[in-house]
């Protein structure tokens, strides 16, 4: 991800002169395996390709995972799923520094392969790095940059046949692989993708991480006039990591949740004792509820990311949650609130009920948020039940 001035300006002329290049049977070309690191964007992994041929001192790295932060609307164009990737052309010694600096094992595997097939593949990998061609739609499962070495491996290769030894997964699991349910990462992923992330994943569709494309080149075959020869010639290591113990923080989202949970009740169960409405705080919690709705509205209905519809967290988080502000802010209109309020928690209380039947797994830290804004329309209602019953008396 670094470097991008230098990435750009290298493949551009890498390109010129690799258009007549002709590979040699000294040339290798391998497949080189990241482990994931500790940024967001590197927490599952990446895949990359090399190029090395002594002879004429070649030694590359194809690299499909290159983005731009400043491209122009990266954020929105990110929510609706249209994020452009490029495949950059970096030497081996920067790729490599790259993972030692960042202390992230990186792996080789050799490809098997004869004269043509390799030049077959790199002649790919050249058209792909042209200009014209480079920038791609990146698609988190189904194109990215261990999805298209499995691709360009399929085009370049005689027949090629991979041993599926996993099965059974779903998206959903294989994503908390690597981004566990309680970390941050794994929560927003969880916010994010909705049922189709737990249909099981057939074979194939593993290898959109990097580590099982890893599996998966090790376990694959070629098909050579009905011989079948092993996929990859060699194995190593490139950088070793060393393993740093994690220090476990306490500020899960699970804990962090249930934290506000209860502070939230102690502070509704004195705002009840001393008959306060704590306006500020209502608008706070479904304004927040209400936005949060919006984009998952707008992700369910525009975003082409694939999993993220239908996303049944909407039912808990929807954009009608707004409609209580004018409500608080209009005093004509104030006593719908209290409707607004019975709706909301029969609604919530509903679906509660019937998520047993719902084919979506919802992430335990979203719970304790659900209950937030119930807590508030039991503490309004139950305000309204009070000043209804004083007036009875008086």
């Amino acid at each position: 991800m670094k470097r991008f001035v230098f990435f750009f300006l290298m493949l551009f002329c890498f390109s010129l002169f690799a258009k007549a290049q002709q590979l040699n049977d000294d040339t290798q070309i391998s497949v080189l395996i990241t482990a994931p690191g500790n940024e967001s964007y590197s927490a599952f992994g990446h895949a990359s390709i090399r190029v090395k041929e002594k002879s004429i001192d070649m030694d590359y790295v194809f690299n499909y995972g290159l983005f731009d932060f400043n491209a122009p609307n990266f954020l929105y164009r990110f929510v609706k799923g249209e994020t452009d990737y490029m495949l950059g052309i970096q030497l081996f010694f920067d790729a490599s520094m790259d993972a030692k600096l960042e202390n992230r094992k990186m792996s080789e595997m050799v490809l098997n392969l004869t004269l043509e097939e390799k030049q077959v593949l790199f002649d790919s990998l050249i058209k792909n790095a042209l200009p014209e061609n480079r920038v791609y739609r990146y698609n988190f499962i189904y194109d990215n940059c261990a999805t298209r070495i499995h691709d360009i491996i399929g085009k370049g290769v005689a027949k090629v046949d991979y041993s599926y030894a996993y099965k059974g997964k779903t998206f959903r699991e294989l994503i908390h692989e690597f981004a566990p349910a309680n970390t941050w990462i794994g929560f927003g992923e969880d916010l994010l993708i909705g049922a189709d992330a737990d249909k099981p994943v057939e074979g194939k569709y593993y290898s959109f991480l990097p580590e099982y494309l890893q599996k998966e080149i090790q376990s694959g075959t070629i098909n050579r006039e009905g011989k079948k020869e092993p996929l990859v010639s060699s194995t190593k290591i490139i950088v070793t990591a060393t393993s740093q113990p994690k220090e476990e923080s306490p500020f899960t989202p699970i804990n962090v949740n249930w934290a506000l949970l209860i502070i939230l009740f102690l502070v509704t169960r004195s705002g009840m004792i001393h008959c306060k409405t704590m306006v500020v705080l209502d608008v706070i919690l479904f304004s927040i509820a209400g936005l949060a709705g919006c984009l998952f509205l707008f992700m369910n209905l525009y975003s082409t990311h694939p999993l993220v519809s239908p996303n049944y967290i909407i039912l808990f988080f929807h954009p009608l949650l707004l409609l209580l502000l004018p409500m608080l802010a209009v005093s004509s209109i104030r006593k719908y609130a209290n409707y607004f309020h019975a709706v909301n928690l029969i609604w919530t209380g509903c679906i509660i009920f019937a998520w047993h039947f719902i084919p979506q797994t919802m992430n335990p830290a979203v719970w304790p948020l659900v209950g937030l804004l119930a807590i508030r329309s039991v503490h309004k209602l139950y305000l309204w039940w009070f000043s209804l019953h004083i007036k009875k008396l008086d």
